[in-house]
Order: structure tokens, then C-alpha cells, then sequence
């Protein structure tokens, strides 16, 4: 149901980020360099702006920051995510087999981590080498059938690599915030990879009694999770929790996904008439 959604999405995101970061990238070196380009459209623009000195100096310093913003944020980003993920990792431990129930090992999820937090979370932690990671809390609140349906929906994000292809993109999203449709497309996307999971689960064990039973048990407890301020990226179990659990109770359930707002358009349309704008100012 959504599988060509995500990959649509994602490519979205990728590519529009992509787009302005070279746009971005030209500029800088068109200034650098004291090139110019000869676009038609862009040589409208300078016509009707070039004798406007103030107007000039003013887009040229907003893009120059706009560029120094993107390109901080992405290193900012990546080295929390290392270091995040890093820290985390030392504080986990196989489980083994022999200590899961009979029905999880049956399964043939695979290896399983064990992390010591009395917060009942499940969620898949690593870019490169994904794993399936659960707390002690979870143990001690789910039954056997509830624990495998977790385990499923996590080993879903595991299969496709999930973490990866979230850290892409929000460290896109959160690295031009001045784009706010990234954002936009960001939320749709992290929504559907969460409601694909949950369908792998209903396949995998022909109901979705264990999932909602799972999800309601932690809803209980929902807490913001510490791992989650350290400005790490995990596939965690429990995002986008209402419309997952409306989706669980009603299977006829519509979700409306808002992939662009108006306001996201309107902002992101005026960023990129000014990149345009800065960018004729150096023919």
C-alpha cells in the first residue's frame, strides 16, 4: 500500500536538498571566482534588480550564511550521531538465544541486544551495522507474543536499513531549515516506514492484537527517552504513535499524509527566489 509512497519521498527530500546545496555550492564559487553564468532567467532578474546596491549586499550576505548554516549543521549532526551512537553501543549486550522465549527464538528474528533502562523501548540503533536493541523494561512488561511483535517491527527497520535512510534525510531537513518542505517530506516519510513496519508485523503473525497490545502497554509509560536528546537517529518503536494506533484499530483507517503545508511551500518558494536573485547579482 505504501511502498512506491517511501521511495517517492525519499527521493523528493534527497533530491531538492541535493538541487540547492549545488545551487549553494555554485554560488560560492561564482564568488570566489567573479564568474557569471548566462541564464535567461537570471539575467531578467538582474535587470530588474541591478541598480538596487543595498538589495544586493543584503542577498548575497543572506545565502553566504545560509550556505556556512547548512554545511555547520551537517558536521554538527554527523559527529553527534557518531559519538551518540558510540556511547550507546558500549552499553549493549547480546542476549542470548536461550534467554529469549520459546515463540521469539522460533521466529528466527536474529541476534537481539539488551540495554539496562527501566523505560520500556525497542528500537534499531547503527547506520552501517543496524541492531535490534530492547530494554530490560520491555522485558519485564511484555508477554512472549507481544515481545515477537516488536521484535518484527524492528527487525523490518533492520531489513531496510532504516537508520541510515533517516539520519539522510533529517540531518537534511534539520541542516536547511530554511526549507521547511524537507521537513515536511521528512514527517511523511518517518510516518509510512512506521505504518509499513506495522503491516510486516499483521502479515507476519495474522493479527494486529500483539502490536496494539504492545504499543498501549508502553504508551503507559511514554516518556522522552534520553537516548533520544543526545542527537542520535534510531528506528524507534514508538513514532508516530496515534496514527499508528488508529490505523491498528480500524483498518479502514484513511491516513491523510500532508506532504507539503502552504506555509512550507510559501517559505521555501521565497529561499529559492532569493538564491535566484543572489545568484544573478554576480553576473
Amino acid at each position: 500500500m505504501y511502498r512506491f509512497r517511501t521511495p517517492i519521498l525519499f527521493s523528493s527530500a534527497f533530491l531538492f536538498a541535493f538541487f540547492i546545496l549545488s545551487v549553494e555550492l555554485t554560488y560560492l564559487f561564482r564568488l570566489w571566482s567573479g564568474s557569471s553564468l548566462e541564464i535567461p532567467w537570471l539575467s531578467f532578474c538582474y535587470s530588474q534588480i541591478r541598480d538596487q546596491v543595498w538589495l544586493h549586499l543584503g542577498m548575497k550576505l543572506l545565502i553566504l550564511l545560509a550556505v556556512i548554516y547548512t554545511f555547520w549543521q551537517w558536521m554538527v549532526r554527523s559527529w553527534q550521531q557518531w559519538s551518540a551512537t558510540r556511547r550507546m553501543i558500549r552499553r549493549l549486550y547480546p542476549i542470548p538465544a536461550n534467554m529469549l522465549p520459546p515463540r521469539v527464538r522460533q521466529a528466527g528474528i536474529g541476534s537481539v541486544f539488551g540495554l539496562e533502562d527501566s523505560l520500556p523501548a525497542a528500537f534499531t540503533l547503527g547506520l552501517i551495522r543496524p541492531k535490534i536493541v530492547v530494554t530490560s523494561g520491555l522485558l519485564k512488561v511484555l508477554n512472549e507474543e507481544e515481545l515477537e511483535a516488536v521484535l518484527h517491527h524492528e527487525a523490518f527497520h533492520q531489513k531496510h536499513r532504516d537508520p541510515l535512510k533517516m539520519w539522510i534525510v533529517q540531518t537534511l531537513a534539520r541542516s536547511m531549515q530554511y526549507l521547511p518542505v524537507i521537513g515536511e517530506l521528512v514527517r511523511s516519510y518517518r510516518l509510512l516506514r512506521e505504518l509499513m513496519a506495522d503491516q510486516f508485523v499483521i502479515q507476519k503473525m495474522g493479527s494486529s492484537h500483539a502490536l496494539g497490545s504492545a504499543i498501549l502497554k508502553m504508551v503507559k509509560k511514554r516518556q522522552e527517552m534520553t537516548w533520544m536528546k543526545m542527537g542520535m537517529t534510531v528506528a524507534h518503536f514508538t513514532s508516530s504513535l496515534d496514527v499508528r494506533i488508529l490505523r491498528l484499530l480500524d483498518s479502514g483507517y484513511r491516513v491523510r499524509f500532508i506532504w507539503v503545508g502552504r506555509k512550507a511551500l510559501l517559505f521555501s518558494g521565497l529561499f529559492l527566489v532569493i538564491i535566484g536573485m543572489a545568484s544573478c547579482t554576480l553576473s
